[in-house]
């Protein structure tokens, strides 16, 4: 059974301007320590992270709740699994509204496209 559904659509060359404008302080904002060092690894930093934006958004949506008193950056961490897929990991205020929804499974995709990456989340009873 669905729970939620988000969607959200960052544009990649916002997260670069973020990033060069205070690197450290934006990314510890919002990314996790997994997050901030599986970006370093990539030859494009600022495509990766924007999608891990995005999934956090559209978490946030398919909560219902937006980033915020239930559900903050770091709660949501990205990483990918063997073979690449994306996957999600709560903790925090994010894992206590996922538990209070009776989220068994979280579903995520995430796609860049020139100057776009987008997530999809789909929450599962």
């Amino acid at each position: 059974m669905i729970l939620g559904m988000g969607t959200d659509i960052v544009e990649i060359s916002r997260i670069r301007k973020l990033l060069k404008k205070n690197s450290m302080e934006f990314l510890s904002r919002v990314f996790t320590e997994k997050e901030m060092g599986e970006s370093s690894l990539k030859k494009n930093s600022a495509e990766y992270l924007a999608g891990r934006w995005a999934v956090k958004e559209a978490l946030s949506k398919a909560f219902g709740c937006g980033i915020g008193a239930d559900c903050n950056w770091r709660d949501i961490s990205t990483a990918n699994d063997a073979k690449g897929a994306p996957v999600t990991t709560l903790s925090g205020f994010a894992l206590r509204t996922s538990r209070g929804k009776k989220v068994k499974t979280i579903h995520v995709s995430i796609s860049h496209e020139k100057d776009f990456a987008i997530a999809t989340v789909i929450l599962e009873k």
